[in-house]
């Protein structure tokens, strides 16, 4: 799961580093205590300009670290949730989902502070949460199947994956407009893909990536609170919730508890 606030311009060297002091002690709260600094290589696609645009920018990583095994004799340290903050945006991802309310309440007791800072200093863009849900087969790799995992029927699904057997991709989505010439992106991507896993064995799997994306016209929103970048992010779960469930089957929506929810 990943929550994105991309900003409008860039934060000064001034604000990001008094962010970076205000998110200090409340990551190490909240267990994030590996803290190592980054070079974020940012490139702009501006149709308008008259080149591709390059800049390389310094960022900050607060990690919290797991032991996980990665084979069947050895074992290795593995973030299992981080938040990146750079000039131009704050990505937070947390790798051990439980609830959205849970997760809600943790991101906020951490940036309430930093993203108030962020907010009083520049718009912002975009603000995009995202889901990564992965199904893995047993058994002979040439036997799994899009059917019984993705919805036939499904208008956001390509429908040739559900007649293959091998490796394969479905990446689709759509913009919406919301207010003024703001628009909401609808994104699914899936891809049938083959994961080696602890024991070395490779496993055919599929790969969903449900997001929903605001996207702010002009010079950005300006005027936002930690209140209502809260409540958007509310709705995006709302959304990517019911976009998640219009792509998996029924069957296995059932399995993962989410047919009733």
């Amino acid at each position: 799961m990943a929550m994105v606030i991309t900003f409008a311009e860039p934060l000064t060297s001034l604000v990001f580093r008094r962010i970076i002091r205000e998110l200090e002690p409340t990551t190490f709260a909240k267990g994030l205590t590996n803290r190592q600094p980054m070079q974020m290589l940012s490139v702009n696609l501006n149709p308008t300009a008259p080149q591709v645009q390059q800049t390389v920018a310094n960022g900050m990583q607060f990690q919290k670290l797991s032991v996980v095994r990665v084979n069947e004799d050895a074992v290795a340290n593995k973030a299992v949730e981080e938040l990146i903050v750079d000039p131009n945006q704050i990505v937070y991802r947390n790798m051990n989902y439980s609830r959205w309310d849970n997760i809600s309440g943790l991101y906020w007791d951490m940036n309430a502070e930093a993203i108030t800072s962020v907010l009083d200093n520049v718009p912002i863009r975009a603000i995009r949460l995202e889901y990564l849900d992965r199904f893995l087969f047993d058994g002979d790799p040439d036997q799994a199947s899009a059917k019984g995992v993705i919805k036939q029927g499904s208008e956001v699904v390509t429908p040739h994956i559900f007649h293959l057997n091998d490796l394969w991709h479905s990446h689709t989505g759509k913009l919406e407009k919301t207010d003024g010439e703001n628009r909401r992106l609808f994104q699914v991507n899936i891809d049938m893909i083959d994961m080696v896993g602890p024991d070395s064995i490779p496993k055919r799997s599929i790969a969903l990536v449900s997001a929903v994306e605001d996207r702010f016209a002009g010079g950005g929103l300006e005027g936002g609170t930690v209140s209502s970048l809260r409540a958007t992010f509310d709705d995006l779960h709302k959304q990517v919730k019911e976009l998640f469930k219009s792509v998996v089957d029924d069957g296995m929506l059932a399995a993962v508890g989410l047919e009733n929810d």
